[in-house]
């Protein structure tokens, strides 16, 4: 009897204590993003490669903020833009650390999807650092181009996703 209790009470205790919301993130909710003040840098570096035999091409991104974070809590981010969404999208598996001191430069090589984006360093949900726009087009390819960080298809809010969330597979080779 005292063993059936002692099962009774730690079952009960379980479910209280995920009852009350100590237990992990529900599923739906947006992540925790730690962010800085960081409105500077550029991307040093834009390149695509087309391999022509397999039909796909990578985009790399390059560059620098000029910002810091000592504790290295806060993140910056990759967010996408599509034209007819009303926000661009981050997902929480391309933020990135910043460096203990400035600048915090970054690298992202990424397999592109055929459709046109915006593609920017965001380091907070309004403030793009540097943008670019991603053309696909079936006959001419994959162009790129600057875009200024007010350009409409990027000038939108960012939200934040929780990457197992909205993926249908555990690896997105094309999310930015």
């Amino acid at each position: 009897m005292r063993r059936l209790l002692a099962v009774l009470t730690a079952v009960a205790v379980t479910v209280l204590t995920a009852l009350s919301g100590a237990g992990p993130a529900l599923a739906g909710t947006e992540p925790v993003w730690h962010r800085i003040p960081c409105e500077s840098g550029a991307f040093d570096l834009v390149e695509v490669e087309t391999d022509e035999v397999k039909g796909i091409s990578h985009l790399t991104l390059a560059g620098h903020l000029d910002c810091a974070d000592p504790k290295q809590t806060a993140t910056f981010g990759y967010a996408t833009y599509r034209e007819h969404e009303p926000q661009g999208v981050l997902y929480d598996i391309r933020l990135r650390p910043y460096a203990a001191t400035a600048p915090t430069t970054f690298h992202e090589r990424n397999l592109l999807a055929p459709t046109s984006i915006g593609v920017c360093v965001v380091t907070d949900r309004s403030v793009r650092v540097a943008c670019v726009g991603v053309n696909w087009d079936s006959e001419v390819g994959v162009t790129v181009e600057a875009l200024p960080t007010d350009d409409p298809l990027v000038d939108r809010c960012v939200r934040l996703v929780r990457y197992d969330d909205s993926m249908p597979s555990p690896v997105c080779g094309t999310c930015w």
